[in-house]
């Protein structure tokens, strides 16, 4: 009888202590359901002065606002996509962990949220010395995105934001026509992938008639041109 219980209470130990290194090292079991957290609590939208997406083979872009649009500062500030720019930061500000993936650095890989391997690694910079930086991984089985704060090793599950909503390429974020009229009556069009805008004299009819890429038309390029910091 004492042998049975010896055994008994080695086997309940034994279960104990596995139970706790599961608990230790993955967190809570995967798709439990648990109080929800703000992973970027605190972080105000007017305190973002700047947002880096970079994906794991080097590519990257900058966002920057200027008033209450939004540029990309490394194409001449050519305008973003401002209505963009203001969705997927407030998808970002608004991250909820649906539940708690893994607290091991041993996972990071796996699950794609490593510093050396992720799917998106995005930044966010500001006023008061602000600086978040968050990793995107891959989507599980679930549906959810694994994420991990650069901050800590645990990674969590969260809904409504995947990587590929995260592009890396100027043209994912560029506003697509930017034809404008400047104050001494020349027109400018601006390029994302230019290093400065450029202005025409400005034709009588309306801007909005005009193609989206003046420099293609012949009637256009007849016009004389010039760097739109003379102007």
């Amino acid at each position: 009888m004492k042998r049975t219980n010896l055994l008994l209470g080695v086997l309940l130990v034994g279960q104990l202590t596995f139970f706790g290194l599961v608990y230790a090292f993955c967190g809570s079991p995967s798709g439990t359901q648990a109080a929800r957290q703000l992973l970027l609590a605190g972080v105000k939208r007017e305190a973002v002065q700047k947002i880096t997406i970079a994906d794991n083979d080097g590519k990257k872009v900058i966002l920057a606002p200027r008033g209450d649009k939004w540029v990309l500062p490394e194409r001449a500030d050519h305008p973003a996509d401002t209505k963009k720019v203001d969705r997927v930061l407030g998808q970002l500000l608004g991250l909820e962990s649906v539940y708690l993936v893994s607290r091991s650095p041993a996972h990071h890989n796996e699950f794609e949220v490593a510093a050396h391997k992720f799917r998106r690694r995005v930044t966010l910079e500001g006023k008061e010395g602000l600086q978040k930086q968050i990793f995107v991984g891959k989507s599980g089985s679930s549906g959810f995105t694994n994420v991990r704060l650069a901050s800590g090793p645990e990674v969590y599950a969260v809904e409504d934001l995947k990587y590929w909503e995260l592009g890396t390429r100027v043209a994912d974020w560029a506003q697509k026509k930017v034809v404008t009229r400047t104050a001494s009556g020349w027109l400018a069009w601006t390029s994302p992938r230019a290093a400065s805008t450029t202005c025409w004299n400005a034709p009588p009819w309306p801007v909005g008639s005009w193609p989206a890429s003046p420099s293609r038309s012949p009637r256009v390029t007849s016009w004389p041109a010039r760097p739109c910091s003379s102007t």
